[in-house]
Order: structure tokens, then sequence, then C-alpha cells
């Protein structure tokens, strides 16, 4: 176990007594978890695994029938299979970050918003969605804004819309921006370097992102994570990362809304 790095580090000065001189230097990276970071990630996949499917038989229990004949799956083809994964995630998270100490480390402000750092994290999210034009043709708002609005019911329609959105753009952009580039990003700098740390980071960010089968998807979330957690290592602050997967997520759902592909099945069955 390597010691953990000291809040003060003695900084030589000829001209203080004794040739030092207590220099206070923020400790960006001062997780101290009882697990490696291997030991992290596959803790995580445990808990938000058996969290899920817990609560997949939870839902199915309570809903009988109807629960079954929705097909209910971990994974965004079913509205409540993806919040049952955020549940998970969310849980799993912080379970970790209370069993690792890094509730308490973390408290210096890295896992604040800092607006301006969002701000510019949500412009990069935008330009990244805006390099694939391709997605956004034969988009059209007024036909999927009629098509609510002849749905048998449309109040139910437009809420399982709503909630999807905000779900899918807010809660796993923060789960896992706090996961990864925080405690895991955190542990990997406390155990390699800070070059590593932003190269590991960044595949197990795009290995999160293997359950869709997309290799276009994963090499892009590669890609994506070598930048917010350069962005990590340099600001000491999770925002960056927060506006990018935000506007990154969103931008998807209004794709996937207006195109009327992709669509949880609870949403299709609502609009037809």
């Amino acid at each position: 176990m390597i010691p953990p790095r000291p809040l003060i580090r003695q900084v030589h000065n000829a001209s203080s007594p004794g040739g030092k001189s207590d220099v206070r230097v923020p400790r960006v990276f001062s997780v101290r978890p009882w697990l490696r970071p291997w030991g992290l990630l596959g803790a995580n996949y445990f808990l938000v695994t058996v969290l899920a499917v817990a609560g997949m038989f939870a839902v199915r229990s309570v809903g009988g029938e109807a629960a079954d004949r929705s097909h209910l799956a971990l994974a965004p083809g079913s509205l409540v299979g993806l919040m049952l994964v955020g549940a998970a995630g969310a849980l799993s998270l912080a379970f970790l970050v209370c069993a690792t100490g890094y509730r308490r480390e973390a408290g210096d402000g890295r896992l604040a918003p800092r607006w301006k750092l969002f701000l510019l994290g949500a412009a990069l999210g935008g330009a990244a969605q805006a390099l694939d034009w391709g997605q956004f043709a034969g988009l059209n708002l007024t036909t999927f804004a009629a098509r609510i609005g002849h749905a048998a019911r449309p109040f139910g329609a437009a809420g399982a819309i709503v909630l999807f959105g905000l779900f899918y753009a807010l809660v796993p952009p923060l789960v896992e921006e706090v996961f990864v580039r925080g405690l895991l990003f955190d542990s990997f700098a406390r155990h390699y370097s800070t070059g590593w740390a932003i190269a590991l980071s960044a595949v197990c960010f795009s290995a999160l992102h293997w359950e869709s089968r997309n290799v276009e998807l994963c090499v892009v979330s590669f890609l994506l994570g070598l930048l917010f957690a350069a962005m990590r290592a340099k600001t000491g602050n999770l925002s960056f990362g927060y506006g990018a997967h935000i506007v990154f997520n969103g931008t998807y759902w209004v794709v996937w809304l207006l195109g009327g592909h992709g669509l949880p099945f609870e949403v299709s069955e609502l609009l037809r």
C-alpha cells in the first residue's frame, strides 16, 4: 500500500530558518481507497449488476404480467430499465465513495460545478455532435408534436418523453463523471503517473459504453474520455466533463426523439 501524500509539502527555501518553509499545496490526487483502481472498477460493475437485476425482479413482482409484457430490459430500450440502471449506478457510487473515504477527501471543491468550465465543456459537447451532420437529417419537430397530439394518452406520452430526456441527459453523465473522472481517476493517479491515469480512465469510460455494441460510440467515448480526463488533471475539477457529457447525451435524446428510432418501449407504446 502506497502511503498517503502529505497535505503539507516541504519546499526548500534558503532564506528561511533551517532551509525549509511550509508551503500549502492543494492535493489534487488524494484518494486513499482500500481498493486499488481495478478493484474499484470490478466492485462497481458487480454492485451495479446486482442492484439493477434486483430492481428488475422487484418491478416485475409488483407489476406482474404488465411488466412482463413490456419486455423489461436493463438498457435504454426500456425507460424503466434505464432508470433501474441509473439508480443502481448512483447507489453503487454512493457506497464506494463512502467506503473509500473519498467523500471526505473530495470536500475541496473538485466535484462542485464551476460554471465557466461547465459552459466550455457544453460547447465542446455540442461541437462534437455537430460533426455528425447525418444524424440530424430528417428530424421534424412538427411531425413529432402532431404524433404526440394524436396519441391515445398525449399527456402520458409527453410526460414519459420528458422523464426519459431528463434522466438520460443528467443522471448517467453525473454518475459517470464522478465515478470515472473522480474516484477512479484519482485512484489511478495515486498508483500510476498522471498520463497513465488519463489513458486508463479513458479506456474504462469506453468500456462502460460497450453494452451498445457500437464500435463508433466506444471510439468516440475513448477520445472524449482522454480529453475529459486531461481537463480533470489540469483544472482539478469535473465541471468540463459535466457540461460536455450532459450536452452530448441530451443531443442523442433529441435525435432519438425526433427520429423515432431507439425510443424506450414505454414511450413507443404511448405514441401508438
